[in-house]
Formats: structure tokens, sequence, C-alpha cells
């Protein structure tokens, strides 16, 4: 384990390689994959580096997520932002 008992293989990349067999799968199936908790998943998906421009995952159109869920209501950014990061989530390649 590394600083903050973050796995050390788990990333942008390896998430992305986990995907590159074109299933669709949910953050847990991901976690599973790379035995890791379903919650770094979903934060290097969404993640944005602090303080950089760069996009996460999902902004720049690499990673698409499927909501299987409603929305709730009074969706501001803030709710938004952690109803995507649920196991209802379903992450795929989009090309």
């Amino acid at each position: 384990m590394t600083k903050a008992g973050r796995p050390p293989k788990i990333g942008e990349k390896a998430i992305l390689e986990v995907l590159s067999d074109k299933k669709p799968r949910f953050s847990w199936e991901i976690a599973n994959v790379l035995k890791c908790d379903r919650r770094y998943v979903e934060y290097y998906l969404w993640r944005r580096r602090y303080g950089s421009n760069e996009p996460s995952l999902l902004e720049k159109g690499l990673v698409k997520m499927e909501i299987l869920a409603e929305i709730p209501t009074g969706d501001s950014k803030r709710a938004l932002r952690h109803f995507y990061i649920t196991k209802k989530g379903i992450a795929f390649l989009k090309r």
C-alpha cells in the first residue's frame, strides 16, 4: 500500500485497461479486477486534478457512465457529482 492506503496499481490507465474489452462494467466490477475499493475507481472516473484544468475521464468523453436510476431532485452540480459515483453507474469505453 502506498500513501493514504491507496493501492499502487490503480489510476486512469488501469481503469481504461480493464474497460478495453469493450464490456460495460459496474464500478465495483472494475474494483474487483484491480483488487481495490470501489470508491477509488469512482474517484478516478470522476476526478479532476486539484488546481489543473485537465478534465476527468468522464468529461474527456473517453469513458461513458450510464445511470440506471433516476437523477435525484434538486440536481445541483454537487448532488449530481455524488450521484454519478454510485454502484448504479456502469462505465464503458466510448470508442
